[in-house]
């Protein structure tokens, strides 16, 4: 095939070039990009800088020789884009996702380019859009949101860049850093655009453009007209993104009657990535003192991670105890100093980030208690004191897609894509008992275009103590989500989960907790020693708003058997329970999505209500902990 890119063409006197491109190749121009899957030969004025560059998204004839049950998903690839992979023109530009979408694709266009320049711009809380910087379309709510607060300053948004000017582009950094930004409390979302300076082809513009969330926000929560709490914060104060927050309770039946408490957090000190929190809490039914300092595995090029957390709690009312299942007289109080502290480091491929890296750590928990109430050997176990010391190692693959309204309400969602194996062992020292740990977890995911995501998490561990396995705990969870569907106005996602649980010959651990893990909206739930449910969530987005706020209806259909051998009796009971999560959410706001929760139990369980009707503010978020590189034992 012959094709002819006629720029300045017809000028007299203009030399041209003729430019062979391979089927399994691109041309890139200063601002569009050509694909062929057949050979070609394109024409073009000797004065147009050009490079022509691997094309990734296709394969050789061979591969389809070997493997001839691919052909029929090329086809249908060849039918949805044949425009673009038969040599269409196509312009760098990026859209807000709605498929699966390899982060960085649309940063590989740019590989070793130099930067010459870093910019940052912001766009409106509200109205503002990411993807239409020119749209100034702005609502009197939006009006009023930018007027009354402190826009987030732009050295604050380069201390958390991990490129800097006069560097080459590097694909992997720049999706790890426009991740890093939305995972900023404060950030609504981010996006890292690259513009080809003019007249060259080995040097770029960096455009970082982000939107913030408005910052200021007020918790509550209502028990009844003598009993309240209030928490107003705000998550970027002044614009340094630092977090101030302050809790006021109120309690008429209580002898203080009033509760007051105070937190600090300050994330990336000084570009160091390093998180601080401190808080304190003078509350109701406990004193509270916490002190954490943090640096996450933020990006995959970081080799250095750990935390360190330490914190005194102090029980000031005995009728209200802070942990489940306790034994001891009714006027005993309890304090607690927890010391937590664990460090990581990664060995990273030389020459390939593609490849799997090795992460080794290890961790140093331990309890000490004061003032509690007598523990005894077969008795009031969460009152042992305790030192935990653990030591792990972990091969970890993973690269993220781009995509929208997984689970939240229209901003780009990350999602991690790979695996992550880990292996832990370590020594538990209690009052009474010294015993090993040994575990393993493994979080694998894949995603297919046209098929939706798979994933699986494996977690398994327990403690040997007298020939038997103490607090073994078995956890599998195998869960598909669909790609984005449309009828009519309403968007669906299709969410479907299988989990088994089990918590045997428990010392320490609680008797596992049943609850419904996708939309896990609070910590209630059905006490038991294993669980086996099948879980299907539809998530139907509309495409109503209300002064920025989203709606989705959520119904779920849950099925499951639970063995509570320990507890009622020695034989697995069936239940299920069917319900609706009406759900809203306005990105624009640092407050939570709010969920109306109904459920019905058609098989009802032995001691558990029929219905359930709950007002919960949380944010979902899957794959929470799927790169975690902490030391860990398993738990339900």
């Amino acid at each position: 095939m012959i094709l002819f890119i006629f720029v300045g063409f017809f000028a007299s006197g203009q030399e041209r070039d003729t430019i062979r491109i391979r089927f399994d190749q691109m041309l890139m121009l200063r601002d569009t990009i050509y694909y062929g899957i057949q050979d070609s030969v394109v024409v073009l004025d000797s004065a147009i800088e050009y490079e022509v560059i691997k094309n990734f998204m296709v394969r050789k004839p061979s591969y389809y020789e070997r493997k001839p049950e691919k052909r029929e998903s090329v086809t249908r690839l060849h039918n949805k884009y044949g425009k673009l992979l038969m040599g269409q023109i196509r312009s760098k530009k990026e859209t807000l996702p709605e498929d699966f979408n390899p982060s960085d694709n649309y940063y590989t266009f740019f590989k070793n380019r130099v930067i010459k320049e870093i910019k940052i711009e912001g766009v409106p809380i509200l109205d503002g859009n990411l993807f239409d910087t020119t749209n100034v379309n702005i609502s009197g709510v939006g009006r009023f949101l930018n007027k009354t607060y402190s826009a987030t300053r732009e050295r604050i948004i380069r201390n958390n860049l991990k490129f800097k000017e006069n560097e080459p582009v590097n694909a992997r950094i720049f999706s790890d850093n426009e991740r890093l930004l939305r995972n900023l409390s404060y950030i609504e979302d981010a996006r890292i655009q690259i513009v080809p300076v003019e007249n060259t082809t080995d040097s770029v513009i960096v455009q970082v453009w982000v939107k913030d969330k408005y910052p200021v926000g007020v918790s509550a929560d209502l028990n009844d007209y003598n009993a309240f709490e209030i928490e107003p914060y705000t998550r970027n104060l002044l614009g340094l993104g630092h977090h101030v927050g302050a809790v006021f309770q109120y309690d008429g039946s209580t002898d203080d009657k009033v509760g007051y408490g105070m937190y600090y957090a300050v994330d990336n000190l000084g570009g160091s990535f390093v998180n601080s929190k401190i808080q304190f809490n003078n509350g109701l039914d406990q004193d509270l003192f916490r002190v954490q300092l943090s640096k996450p595995f933020v990006t995959t090029y970081t080799k250095f991670g750990g935390e360190i957390e330490h914190h005194r709690l102090r029980e000031k009312i005995s009728e209200k105890p802070n942990l489940p299942d306790t034994i001891y007289p009714g006027k005993a109080k309890y304090r607690v100093n927890t010391t937590d502290i664990w460090l990581g480091y990664s060995i990273l491929p030389e020459h390939n980030i593609k490849h799997p890296f090795i992460n080794v750590a290890g961790r140093i928990y331990a309890e000490k208690y004061k003032n509690r109430p007598h523990e005894y050997f077969e008795f009031n176990y969460p009152f042992h004191d305790q030192q935990l010391y653990l030591a792990s190692v972990s091969l970890q693959q993973v690269s993220y897609i781009k995509t929208s309204k997984l689970i939240q309400f229209g901003i780009i969602e990350d999602v991690p894509i790979g695996f992550n194996a880990n292996l832990t062992g370590g020594w538990q020292h209690t009052t009474f008992i010294n015993r090993p740990y040994a575990g393993a977890r493994l979080n694998y995911s894949k995603f297919f275009q046209n098929a939706g995501i798979f994933s699986t998490g494996i977690n398994v561990g327990g403690y040997p103590y007298k020939s038997t396995f103490e607090d073994a705990v078995t956890t599998l969870k195998f869960n598909y989500i669909s790609p984005l569907g449309k009828w009519k106005g309403i968007e669906l996602r299709n969410i479907f989960e299988v989990s088994y649980n089990s918590v045997r010959n428990a010392r320490y651990l609680i008797p596992l907790l049943y609850s419904d893990y996708v939309f896990t909206l609070n910590q209630e739930g059905i006490y038991s020693d294993a669980t086996v449910v099948l879980n299907y969530h539809p998530v139907f987005y509309t495409k109503h708003q209300l002064w920025g706020f989203r709606f989705s209806l959520n119904p779920f259909v849950n099925i499951g058997w639970v063995d509570r051998a320990e507890t009622f009796t020695d034989e697995w009971e069936s239940f299920s329970v069917v319900g609706l999560n009406l759900s809203t959410k306005n990105e624009s706001l640092i407050f939570p999505a709010m969920h109306m929760h109904f459920s019905y139990y058609p098989n009802k369980i032995t001691g558990e209500p029929r219905f359930e009707v709950k007002l919960v503010f949380k944010d979902i978020k899957l794959f929470k902990d799927f790169t975690s590189l902490k030391p860990e034992t398993a738990h339900p």
